[in-house]
């Protein structure tokens, strides 16, 4: 699937001419054709950590430091596991841009320490994540939101396909969801009623993405007295099974749906799945059966 998508040159035309520098560059960074690090193994990701890592050691002074190959290949190991396990949706300019920024002395730890290290690399991360990224992610979601089409109505099934695989582009480009995700689960009872999910999730799996769910919401804070009576009886019913007629388990189901739409979409972004072509073949299929 190509990410070289009409929606990146229109998102940069339309940013507001009072962004900052900063911001406008990551989100420049965010809508690069660069594949994101969910889409390398964890070998290739450590290889093309090497040479910004490197780079970090000299602009700090520290020439000596991981040039032995084995402490270099130890780095790039650990700096990639923490990259596909808390920033998987960066691409390796935004990596390279806030191992540069922080080498730089722009976010310091609390001691001042500035050298090539595992917790200096995670700290410019995520402050990069926090103060830049997550920021031009916000002016880009506006942009986008106001171009990106709804999901058709269900007499225009055979529209789905195309809006699906838009919504891949979508995630492709800026590395998130819409805020308002499949309204009517649409997209997800159709995508379930032609098999596209046959296969993705086992029942147990399934099962234990039911208790999270339920788990998570009833760790949710209520201000309101009657929805925090709600919260709680639902986990009182929770403990005994699953409250299938409790007003809260509809929520749960709900969030379920998103969840399951969520992870299918990223699996098939990291397969780089022509979802066009192959649900579009699905569902004419489903027909002719």
């Amino acid at each position: 699937m190509s990410t070289a998508l009409a929606l990146r040159p229109a998102l940069q035309q339309q940013l507001p001419p009072t962004l900052s520098p900063q911001i406008r560059q990551a989100a420049a960074l965010l809508l690069s054709e660069e594949p994101t690090a969910l889409s390398y193994t964890s070998v290739d990701l450590r290889k093309a950590l090497y040479q910004p890592i490197s780079a970090v050691a000299m602009l700090v002074g520290h020439n000596n430091s991981l040039s032995d190959p084995k402490d270099l290949q130890m780095m790039g190991t650990a700096l990639a596991a923490v990259v596909h396990r808390r920033f998987p949706s960066f691409r390796m300019p935004e990596i390279t841009e806030a191992l540069v920024r922080g080498a730089s002395g722009e976010w310091p730890l609390p001691n001042g320490f500035l050298a090539p290290t595992l917790p200096n690399f995670t700290h410019w991360l995520s402050c990069y994540q926090q103060q830049c990224r997550s920021e031009a992610l916000k002016v880009l979601q506006k942009v986008a939101e106001s171009q990106q089409p709804q999901l058709p109505a269900p007499d225009f099934e055979s529209q789905l396909p195309e809006a699906v695989a838009q919504l891949a582009e979508h995630v492709v480009a800026l590395g998130t969801f819409p805020a308002e995700l499949d309204p009517g689960n649409l997209a997800y009872e159709w995508l379930k009623r032609i098999g596209a999910f046959n296969g993705f999730k086992t029942q147990a799996e399934y099962a234990a993405m039911m208790r999270k769910e339920s788990i998570l919401l009833t760790k949710a804070r209520a201000a309101d007295q009657s929805h925090r009576h709600q919260l709680n009886s639902f986990a009182e019913a929770l403990r005994k099974g699953w409250p299938s007629d409790h007003p809260l388990a509809k929520s749960v189901q709900n969030n379920c749906k998103k969840r399951l739409l969520r992870e299918w979409i990223r699996y098939h972004i990291a397969r780089q799945t022509d979802l066009r072509t192959w649900l579009t073949e699905l569902s004419q299929q489903r027909l002719a059966a």
